[in-house]
């Protein structure tokens, strides 16, 4: 349920025209992957409603050797706020409710409820605290908790600021988008998504999920310690509902998406005010950047669970990746996907570990990885001054502010590196938009 916005994130891709799909190559990429303990995780890629490829690595379940398929489901995290914007879009198409109407309206003492819209949930400029950044989150997270439980919670939450004031992303707003569907239609949120998207695109795998059951075709997650996959904190999902309680597969993702965009789901003046970006988010929905090309979607994290959907309107291709156990970095695999099949250059990664040369410990220069957002940042001198890069995204300029202290004003982005006690550099934070992500430095 977490994620990150520096420059958008995610893609690059350099052509329009793309020479035919090579499957053999993704086939050894996953192969590679699943050899070296890097991921293990389901795949699906779709244009204008055929299947291009599909396939899945790894287990969904470890210690019963149960291996993953392609009909395996994921815990898809964040991915569930699309399908709650979408259901919240019918509903004012309905006139059961409207943009404008405020939270007041259902739950009056949840702070500064009378000025938050419908509207400013959405798309993430309410100010409601995110409840799951709090540490005592932590503490909680694997209990079931009922709504009043959670209304309790988030009523004795401070706003972190005023509604509409500028975005900045919270669950508690998607939480409470999950309730107010329950409380218009009187029926439970699993039942409209069933009702309102799964009947209409033909989804059989993707409903709210209950305690993960292996034997069932679901997967559990897992995180990578001591050159081994442990089992990874559980969440209840009682707690995520409406922001990440959704299972499914790759392949019905994909289905969902390009009903979406095929204007199945709302009608297109709700579709183009859902895509409305304004401070990073849309409504439900995450715009990616291309050289030149746009895509849409989301990403999504939950317990060692990583995910992404995305759509090239441009080419009517949608990419969706679900995984239970990750060592890499998804957005690394998702460029990857996308490089084997727009035809570009592609050479299969070597896992060789490597460690930091004695001269490189102290300088900034280097790779610094955040493992469980899957994300890696290049540092880099350019005479002299320095510069980041995100994997497969536009290097942008660093102002420094003093020694371990650099700024990207335009993006708003403030970057701290860290020392250890010998003076060697070891990490950086990297804050924008009210996050503060720490990334370690790699060999």
């Amino acid at each position: 349920m977490k994620k990150i916005c520096i420059a958008s994130l995610l893609f690059l891709l350099n052509q329009s025209a793309f020479a035919q799909f090579d499957t053999t190559k993704l086939n050894q990429l996953l192969q590679n992957y699943e050899t070296n303990n890097k991921a293990m995780m389901s795949i699906a890629i779709t244009s204008k409603g055929k299947e291009l490829y599909k396939q899945a690595i790894g287990y969904s379940d470890v210690e019963k050797s149960i291996k993953a398929t392609t009909e395996t489901t994921y815990h898809i995290g964040s991915i569930t706020k699309m399908f709650t914007a979408v259901i919240m879009f019918q509903l004012i198409e309905e006139q059961k409710i409207s943009l404008q109407t405020k939270l007041s309206k259902f739950y009056p003492k949840l702070p500064n409820s009378e000025k938050i819209s419908i509207a400013h949930m959405l798309n993430h400029h309410s100010g409601l605290h995110n409840f799951v950044n709090d540490s005592a989150y932590l503490s909680y997270m694997s209990r079931p908790h009922t709504k009043k439980e959670l209304l309790d919670l988030f009523a004795n939450q401070e706003s972190d600021f005023e509604p509409g004031s500028k975005g900045q992303y919270s669950n508690t707003n998607y939480v409470l988008l999950g309730y107010i569907i329950e409380e218009l239609c009187g029926t439970s949120y699993n039942e409209q998504l069933q009702n309102r998207i799964g009947k209409k695109v033909g989804l059989q795998k993707t409903s709210i999920s209950g305690p993960i059951n292996s034997l069932n075709h679901e997967a559990i997650s897992y995180e990578f310690h001591n050159n081994e996959w442990q089992l990874a904190n559980q969440t209840d999902m009682s707690i995520p509902g409406g922001a990440g309680a959704i299972i499914s597969t790759p392949t019905e993702l994909c289905k969902f998406i390009e009903a979406l965009f095929m204007g199945k789901l709302m009608h297109d003046s709700s579709f183009q005010l859902m895509r409305t970006i304004d401070d990073y988010y849309g409504s439900g929905i995450l715009q990616f950047p291309y050289e030149r090309k746009k895509a849409y979607g989301h990403n999504g994290g939950l317990d060692g669970f990583q995910s992404m959907l995305i759509y090239i309107p441009e080419d009517s291709v949608s990419l969706a990746i679900t995984g239970n156990a990750w060592n890499y970095q998804l957005n690394n695999v998702a460029i990857a996907a996308l490089n084997i099949y727009y035809g570009k250059p592609f050479v299969q990664p070597e896992f060789s570990k490597k460690p930091i040369p004695e001269s490189n410990k102290k300088t900034l220069e280097g790779n610094y990885m955040n493992e469980s957002l899957g994300m890696k940042i290049t540092i880099r001198k350019v005479g002299e001054n320095y510069e980041a890069q995100a994997t497969g995204q536009n290097a942008f300029p660093l102002e420094k502010v003093n020694e371990l202290e650099y700024e990207f004003t335009a993006g708003g982005v403030k970057i701290i590196f860290k020392k250890d006690n010998e003076g060697n550099i070891i990490s950086f934070n990297l804050q924008q938009a009210g996050q503060d992500i720490r990334f370690n430095k790699q060999g």
